[in-house]
């Protein structure tokens, strides 16, 4: 639960705009600022330096990430490489977000944050495909042809639905006597549930609960196997739109940043491969500005500058999440080495 009503307030605002931001430990850690939820400085921002700025998803979000044993490894490599080469630098990385939510987010720190940064490095997960598709496609709010929002999931019990957390959250936090919050707690939990039936009724009556999953990991993986003509045509496009976005604000230089999971390698001991690689789909589309690279990890291990370790990606981790010491040694060194170059 969270341990302050401004934290409870932060996370539901920006929630309404932008589908869910972190959740985990950092809801109860007593020194965590509101805006950790959304992103976490490392190196100020300020006028006289080049002011970088990370998203993406959990990828991204390993850099700051406490529940990982040795993140400190990725932490303290940013920071001495930041303050070597008069960085600012910002990491806004949070689980399963995807480029339209990429977008959003970045409307959201330049508008009520005023984070405008340089250099803008992008990871766009394996992943992403089936975010974009399976997560979000169905909650867009569009206005004027633009998308302005992903709406929450309320009541659903999918994935980042955290109406109950909130809920409870807003009662427990309150003033109240034990009993007075034991008796309204009993109620909110009779609510849920009532709200939940009455979700899945819709569903049913609107008969598109065949249509509907949950996006549980299984459904999410399906793109990469299978995916349709239109299903990848609407992720490029949704890279497309953040493209298009990013580089219309005054920025020097994006980096996309690609990379494969075990499925994807030859050297994965596994009967059947994934058949899309969202490096070779970034790879294919033409961005027409030269402020855009792609940091293709596919193709730097093909061709042999990354050396393939076996202990490069995290143990029994079916998203082929990398190891914390390959994560700061060799992927963000990689990056690092590339952007201060520019």
């Amino acid at each position: 639960k969270f341990n302050s009503i401004e934290h409870l307030n932060f996370h539901k605002k920006y929630s309404k705009r932008i589908h869910h931001l972190k959740g985990g430990p950092i809801w109860n850690e007593k020194d965590a600022l509101p805006s950790d939820f959304l992103y976490i400085t490392l190196v100020n921002f300020s006028k006289n330096k080049k002011n970088i700025l990370f998203q993406g998803d959990s990828w991204a979000g390993q850099l700051t990430n406490k529940e990982r044993k040795e993140y400190h490894l990725a932490k303290n490599f940013i920071i001495k490489k930041s303050l070597e080469n008069n960085f600012g630098f910002i990491n806004a990385g949070i689980n399963s977000f995807s480029p339209t939510l990429m977008k959003l987010q970045l409307e959201i720190l330049s508008e009520d944050f005023k984070i405008n940064p340089s250099i803008v490095i992008a990871y766009i997960d394996q992943t992403d495909i089936g975010d974009e598709n399976c997560r979000y496609k169905n909650n867009v709010i569009i206005e004027d042809n633009n998308v302005v929002a992903v709406k929450e999931e309320s009541f659903s019990g999918k994935p980042f639905d955290y109406s109950k957390t909130y809920g409870e959250s807003k009662i427990i936090l309150k003033k109240n006597s034990y009993i007075s919050k034991i008796f309204a707690l009993t109620n909110f939990r009779i609510y849920f549930s009532y709200k939940k039936i009455i979700y899945k009724i819709k569903i049913k009556i609107n008969k598109l609960n065949k249509e509907i999953n949950k996006c549980y990991w299984p459904d999410i993986q399906r793109y990469l196997t299978n995916s349709s003509e239109k299903e990848l045509n609407y992720f490029k496009e949704s890279v497309n739109s953040y493209v298009n976005y990013v580089v219309d604000k005054n920025i020097d230089k994006l980096f996309l940043v690609t990379f494969p999971h075990q499925n994807h390698l030859d050297s994965a001991k596994i009967e059947k491969k994934y058949n899309h690689n969202v490096s070779d789909i970034i790879d294919k589309i033409k961005f027409n500005s030269n402020k855009v690279e792609h940091i293709n990890f596919s193709k730097l291990i093909k061709d042999g500058q990354i050396k393939i370790d076996k202990d490069m990606y995290y143990k029994n981790d079916p998203a082929s999440h990398l190891s914390d010491k390959f994560y700061a040694d060799v992927f963000l060194k990689k990056i690092m080495e590339i952007v201060i170059k520019q």
